[in-house]
């Protein structure tokens, strides 16, 4: 119970803060600003926000690059861990940017996962086996 707290703020700075400022703040609006307007999309759904929330996703995916388990040592090998990333990693950043699209607010997926979520008790233990904190 006493690492929950300290995991919040290590995540929050660590990890939320800066997917919401290169992620939601920088890279979305700019990417939505330079798509088709509502509208123009497939059967009205408006190419804008759907091309805006995948390019996000695979933006997010980017960040994904370098964590544990990739493995780099050969062509087929680095391959292999760029297509899981990228297949794994965007459905989640396309979650994030559809929070962000849809209320225009990018702190909103970040309370709804990493504050309230059940991923805060599975991060705190991940945090202590990575520092080994006692």
């Amino acid at each position: 119970m006493t690492g929950i707290p300290v995991n919040i703020f290590v995540n929050t700075l660590g990890a939320g803060l800066p997917v919401i400022v290169l992620m939601n703040v920088f890279f979305l609006p700019r990417i939505a600003i330079l798509l088709p307007k509502d509208g123009d999309g497939w059967y009205g759904i408006g190419l804008s926000k759907m091309a805006t929330i995948v390019m996000s996703g695979v933006f997010y995916a980017l960040f994904s690059l370098n964590d544990q388990g990739v493995d780099y040592s050969s062509s087929g090998a680095g391959f292999v861990s760029i297509c899981f990333i990228l297949l794994t990693q965007s459905m989640v950043g396309m979650g994030k940017a559809a929070f962000t699209v849809v209320t225009g607010n990018p702190i909103v997926h970040f309370i709804t996962l990493h504050i309230i979520s059940a991923r805060v008790p599975f991060d705190t233990k991940m945090f202590v086996a990575i520092f080994g904190i006692k």
